[in-house]
């Protein structure tokens, strides 16, 4: 567990300041939030979570969030792994979908058990929109990535890797020397640039990439196929209700 606390201190020390005041300590916390946002999911890998929700009988659109349908930390990503789990206890796939695929879906309102789904990443709540509008109260299970919170204060904790403490401590560290007038040392300037470059190569390394969809024809479907897609794959981009 480390705090913003720890975190400020240590890249204070990259700029040789010692002894924070506490002005510097209430800066030091603005920068730091800051930063985690403009850092974002590209360098700092997310939380996955798993997570469950109660579908409601005729409802197909839903907010995700703090104050959402489904109460929680706003997710940023929703994983292809999404299942609804039936009366019987069966469970069942339900696909991510592409909102192209969301399109396809001519009468949104047909009722019986959503097959896929789309998910939009709102502002404030996110909002997850089902193919079909469920015929029972289908619970929900999904996989879904959450940011890393900004700091509250300095004894707020986060639980990071040593390389995702580093590098928020060393590209702190060129923040505080921009905002107290401190010079930065090259060192700092390019572990904080390594850090960046290693992390991104890294959690780029753990995503799959987008799907590339081009509109070519098929022999025998009545709709466009994406192209080098098979046609058992081809429900993650268009599941129809």
């Amino acid at each position: 567990m480390t705090t913003a606390g720890e975190i400020i201190t240590a890249a204070a020390k990259k700029v040789s300041v010692n002894t924070i005041t506490t002005a510097q300590t209430a800066s030091a916390l603005i920068s730091l939030n800051n930063m985690l946002g403009s850092l974002g999911i590209e360098f700092l890998q997310p939380a996955v979570a798993r997570e469950s929700a109660t579908l409601i009988v005729g409802t197909s659109e839903y907010t995700i969030g703090p104050a959402g349908n489904f109460v929680t930390v706003r997710p940023i990503r929703i994983e292809d792994t999404a299942y609804l789990r039936d009366s019987d206890s069966y469970d069942n796939r339900c696909r991510l979908l592409s909102s192209r695929g969301l399109g396809d879906v001519i009468n949104k309102a047909t009722s019986g058990q959503p097959t896929g789904f789309y998910f939009i990443p709102e502002k404030t709540n996110a909002r997850i929109i089902f193919n079909r509008s469920p015929d029972y109260a289908y619970t929900f299970y999904f996989e879904s990535w959450k940011p890393i919170t900004v700091f509250a204060a300095t004894s707020t904790t986060v639980t990071l890797p040593p390389e995702d403490n580093d590098l928020l401590v060393y590209n702190l560290a060129i923040a505080l020397g921009e905002d107290w007038d401190r010079t930065v040392r090259p060192s700092v300037i390019m572990r904080a640039q390594e850090l960046k470059e290693e992390i991104g190569h890294s959690n780029a390394a753990t995503r799959l990439p987008k799907p590339i969809e081009t509109d070519v024809p098929m022999v025998g479907k009545s709709r466009l196929q994406p192209a080098n897609t098979s046609s058992s794959e081809l429900d993650q981009y268009s599941v129809l209700g």
